[in-house]
């Protein structure tokens, strides 16, 4: 289902950087790492995921309750509760696909309402209609404000217009027993989901987290499960040299401290697959950049785009910027026939096009750039799926998560905590005056006693 191309990596006649290449002293501690994620533990459940077929069930059996006058489904959340699923249904569902074919009743719209920006709740809630509506809330803490705002804000809306039976157009994901988000649903009604206690919410996506989002779009959870469970020996138990889990997070962690490559670039060359990248920016920078113990901090910065879109803005600075980049590229082998027309051959912009199916444009432009990087020196790999399936999301999905778990022990960091996103969020909620952040919020006040009204500028 997947393949991963290392040439212009570790291929002596080809690759860059000599260092990259030099992964075998990793070998023990990447075994030692495997073992632990197989042992379990501490905010490690995710690994299990794929081996448990229940909660995908329990997904599918939901979406086939669901009254066929349901249209649209609106997810909110933000992050790891957003992310994922946005990922999965964005894949499978082009984006340029305005409505689901005519007579196909359960494949059902969703909006991602992964912000609070006002421009953009608002223009989403109010153009939907809450009696062909699914509002699904996910934030495992139950506590999260841009989620809890929404909420706020689609229930006065519905329960207005449908009275008592709003709460049957809403589903809570949530912490099995604990946060306020749990309480509401005991004390509305709501149908809920679990986000397991020991899986983290970037983790999330082979949970309900990403299981139910996908299973109300009309796709099938039990795939993106199946996708993960192929590829989990290859990553879980195979050793360094076969193992591609292990052999992408060697090979960044080594671009980055023996080359000094600490923008890591994932560049999808498919749209369907672009918010992938998102997601992997979010996993790779909460899980890895942080304090280390007895070491500066650590973190790779990691940098999504898209090909061959960005070719056109980010590749003169990959090509001749400096040398600090190292670029993942997610291709895909499955795509829509599409062939250029034979017009014009006569100019020589368009003749050479003539019959060309544009798959094979967009795949020489990946394979140009690719060697275009080679030949400046910037070192980059190649992971391609076979096509944007809910089981290939699940693979790679799999596959980038043990990647980021090995990554982090090769660093020598928790990738499971994120105390910097913790302290803004504990300030956000001081100036907002929530009870309990009393602290935080005299701390915000003479942060903002000391700035100077000099240097705000006004034009």
């Amino acid at each position: 289902m997947l393949s991963l191309d290392l040439n212009y990596a570790m291929n002596e006649s080809l690759a860059p950087c000599a260092g990259m290449r030099e992964i075998a002293p990793l070998g023990e501690r990447v075994d030692r790492c495997l073992a632990d994620l197989r042992a379990g533990g501490p905010l490690k459940g995710w690994v299990g995921l794929p081996f448990e077929d229940g909660p995908a069930a329990e997904a599918a059996a939901f979406a086939r309750s669901l009254p066929e006058g349901l249209r649209d489904v609106a997810v909110l959340g933000i992050g790891g509760s957003s992310l994922g699923p946005l990922a999965v249904y964005h894949a499978a569902r082009h984006p340029h696909v305005l409505r689901p074919a005519p007579g196909d009743e359960r494949s059902r719209l969703l909006h991602f309402l992964d912000n609070s920006d006002p421009d953009t709740v608002g223009s989403i809630l109010e153009g939907l209609d809450p009696a062909t509506t699914l509002y699904i809330v996910i934030t495992k803490s139950g506590s999260t404000a841009e989620t809890a705002s929404q909420l706020l804000i689609a229930w006065a809306r519905a329960s207005e217009v449908l009275g008592e039976s709003a709460r049957d157009h809403f589903v809570f994901i949530t912490d099995p027993e604990r946060g306020d988000l749990r309480a509401l649903a005991g004390r509305l009604g709501v149908r809920t989901f679990s986000v397991p206690p020991d899986v983290g919410g970037r983790f999330s996506v082979l949970s309900p987290v990403g299981l139910v989002p996908t299973a109300a779009a009309g796709l099938d959870p039990a795939a993106l499960i199946a996708g993960a469970r192929r590829v989990a020996a290859a990553c879980l138990d195979a050793p360094l040299a076969d193992n591609p889990a292990a052999l992408l997070a060697a090979i960044a962690h080594l671009a980055d401290v023996r080359e000094g490559r600490n923008v890591h670039v994932f560049m999808t060359y498919s749209d369907r697959l672009a918010p992938v990248g998102a997601w992997f920016r979010q996993i790779w920078a909460e899980s890895l950049g942080k304090p280390r113990a007895g070491g500066p901090p650590a973190g790779p910065t990691p940098l999504d785009a898209r090909g061959a879109t960005d070719q056109h803005s980010l590749l003169q600075l990959l090509v001749q910027g400096p040398p600090d980049k190292f670029v993942v590229f997610l291709d895909v082998r499955s795509r829509r026939e599409v062939t250029v027309p034979a017009l014009f051959e006569d100019l020589p912009s368009f003749g050479y096009l003539a019959g060309l199916p544009l798959a094979t444009l967009i795949d020489a432009e990946r394979r140009g750039t690719a060697m275009s990087l080679a030949r400046a020196g910037t070192p980059s790999i190649t992971l391609t799926v076979d096509d944007t399936s809910p089981a290939s999301m699940g693979a790679l999905f799999f596959l980038l998560e043990v990647a980021t778990a090995i990554a982090g022990s090769l660093y020598g960091v928790n990738p499971y905590d994120q105390p910097g996103v913790e302290q803004g969020k504990k300030l956000a909620c001081g100036l907002l005056g929530r009870r309990g952040f009393e602290e935080m919020r005299a701390e915000a006040r003479n942060l903002e006693d000391r700035r100077s009204d000099d240097l705000v500028i006004e034009f």
